[in-house]
């Protein structure tokens, strides 16, 4: 699938537009074609590191 990713944190040129692998799914969730998203300032706080502390977060990263 086409998205915009990062693969490590950093300022706006660690932004990487690629083919990832679609993910997979369980019995009991479902997978949505998204054609756009918003990108608010919470994901450029994650796209710096500066929310690696909460181990939310898996690279590569997709925001928005």
């Amino acid at each position: 699938m086409k998205a915009i990713y990062i693969e490590q944190y950093g300022n706006a040129d660690q932004l990487t537009l690629g083919e990832l692998t679609k993910p997979e799914i369980a019995d009991n969730q479902v997978l949505i074609k998204v054609h756009g998203a918003a990108v608010n300032p919470v994901d450029w706080m994650v796209r710096e590191g500066f929310l690696q502390s909460s181990g939310e977060h898996q690279l590569p990263l997709i925001l928005g």
